[in-house]
């Protein structure tokens, strides 16, 4: 099971590392660098399993997903921002075409292709600041359709 996070792009991972605890039928913890941007948990029996995320001040515990034993299951990203596991709004704010996915684009833009801090969530809704071209929620985005 792979897992994965993005922080808010106008704010640095700070040294605090990301806290996973998976529950199920088999328990396992880990902690990574928060700028690692996934975990991934292997050789795990098939069952319902929930992760609980801690970093700073944010928790969250997802809700059960059932895997099954060998496949590959991806979850995330997960907002573990400033804001919340839930996101932060839409926080638009353009392109600067500097060959730098920073804070001054958004993941639709040419510079944020294929970057770690960027991601789909799959909820019908296009949030071009944390979501590139590739994701089926921005496949309609007018920064996507040129």
């Amino acid at each position: 099971m792979r897992v994965s996070w993005l922080v808010d792009r106008d704010r640095n991972c700070p040294d605090a590392p990301v806290d996973l605890t998976l529950q199920g039928p088999v328990g396992r913890t880990t902690s990574v660098p928060c700028d690692q941007y996934e975990a991934v948990f292997e050789d795990l029996p098939g069952g319902d399993y929930k992760i609980r995320f801690r970093f700073e001040d944010v928790f969250a515990t997802l809700e059960p997903i059932p895997i099954t034993c060998g496949e590959e299951f991806v979850i995330g990203p997960y907002d573990v921002g400033e804001c919340s596991i839930t996101g932060c709004g839409p926080n638009s704010v353009g392109c600067n075409d500097d060959g730098v996915c920073g804070p001054d684009d958004d993941c639709t833009c040419a510079d944020c292709v294929n970057t770690l801090q960027c991601g789909c969530d799959n909820d019908s809704i296009c949030v071009p600041y944390f979501e590139p071209c590739s994701c089926g929620d921005c496949a309609a985005n007018p920064a996507c359709t040129m």
